[in-house]
């Protein structure tokens, strides 16, 4: 087992690891959030017809040499009428969204014509084109609407939805097993006796957990051999296994020796960053276990700079890692050389347009109200220390954040 790896090489093992899961077929209307394991394409083209943008008349351009031009109306656009032509030097009155008859190729907005007894007066010129959709101007046949490993947002399902596509090829959902550790530790649910706290970590990495595609489940253990070994046991049918806590060196951190007894290979502990050094990465057969430390901000960074991006690469998705945007400091930070630092920032836009950036404070790994602040993570590179005011530093956007 590898020790104190930098966070490049820790991404490194991580990844190279991992599979995608399987995948599965649903109804559209159950697709939202998912990953499409399979690109759809479009079985022809969308719109499929020539259709008006406007209510108004559709007409010849060509009919239209000067204004005002008075038209004939021959007949009121419906789907009745879908098939029959337009005669020449006349028009047809249409709402948007019909088809345009055939030999149309303009459309008259309401706003732009007179009604009299003797047809219908164009107020100004007439171009070719104007106000007409033509067929295909979403997409032509065989175009691909949503490619493999896009995330299925509202818009994406509508345009699907447009498309004909009743069902589609998903990644399954990660199934992610939250084991919260430590003697101390009792639910949320309830009142904590002397000298102990509320599970916090548990419902914050359940919710990361599902903002990042997966279904997650969270169960508690005492600092213990047996009960810890009780615990495990459960979670085999389990995708990831993520234990918050006993992973560090203290007499109570037992975690890493009762899973390795249990069959687990450890791929490395502790890597050169902060919060989260004692970040440690490994395999219970095929399942990928992340163990987290149990300060809740070291747990919740470490899940968002490793866990996110695990569960994006079994998902199959296209964006693995959150990009990284260039700000200012707008405040210094205090940092030591040789650790790679994610500090809770928040971004701005400066009245310039670009990106600025400050801490939220105190970055203390126990301070959670801080992930709450922030809305992004500052990266100091492990080659920097302390950079001042005006220093460029990289952010990654938090969940939520724009």
């Amino acid at each position: 087992m590898l020790d104190f790896v930098s966070v490049d090489q820790a991404h490194a093992h991580i990844h190279s690891t991992l599979q995608a899961l399987p995948t599965e077929v649903v109804p559209l209307t159950d697709a939202l959030g998912r990953t499409l394991a399979a690109a759809v394409t479009s079985p022809g083209p969308l719109p499929p017809f020539c259709n008006a943008a406007m209510d108004g008349v559709a007409l010849r351009a060509a009919d239209v040499p000067d204004v005002p031009t008075t038209l004939p109306l021959a007949f009121e656009g419906s789907i009745a009428t879908l098939e029959r032509p337009l005669p020449a030097g006349a028009c047809a009155r249409i709402t948007t969204g019909q088809p345009l008859p055939p030999g149309a190729d303009a459309v008259v907005p309401v706003e732009r014509i007179k009604e009299t007894d003797a047809g219908v007066r164009v107020m100004r010129a007439v171009t070719e084109g104007q106000h007409v959709r033509p067929a295909g101007e979403n997409m032509a046949a065989g175009d691909t609407i949503i490619g493999s490993g896009q995330v299925l947002t509202p818009a994406a399902v509508s345009l699907l939805a447009a498309a004909g596509a009743a069902e589609v090829t998903v990644r399954q959902r990660p199934q992610v097993a939250i084991l919260v550790t430590g003697d101390e530790i009792v639910p949320h649910t309830q009142t904590p006796p002397p000298g102990a706290i509320r599970d916090s970590n548990g419902p914050d990495l359940q919710g990361r957990v599902q903002m990042a595609g997966g279904e997650a489940y969270v169960v508690h253990a005492g600092d213990r051999r047996r009960a810890l070994r009780q615990a495990l046991a459960s979670l085999r049918s389990a995708d990831v296994l993520v234990v918050s806590g006993g992973m560090s060196v203290g007499r109570d951190d037992l975690v890493r020796e009762v899973l390795a007894a249990m069959g687990t290979t450890w791929h490395f502990h502790r890597v050169r960053q902060r919060p989260g050094k004692p970040m440690t990465f490994g395999h219970w057969g095929a399942v990928p276990v992340f163990g987290l430390p149990g300060n809740p901000v070291s747990s919740a960074v470490c899940f968002e700079v490793y866990g996110r991006p695990a569960l994006a690469q079994m998902l199959g998705r296209q964006t693995i890692h959150p990009p990284r945007h260039p700000a200012t400091l707008t405040t210094p930070l205090r940092v030591i050389h040789g650790l790679h630092y994610f500090a809770r920032g928040v971004a701005t836009v400066s009245e310039e347009g670009r990106l600025q950036v400050r801490s939220t404070g105190a970055q203390g790994s126990s301070l959670s109200r801080s992930m709450w602040e922030a809305n992004c993570l500052i990266h100091v590179e492990e080659a920097r220390t302390n950079p001042p005011t005006g220093a460029p530093v990289t952010i990654q956007w938090l969940p939520g954040a724009p």
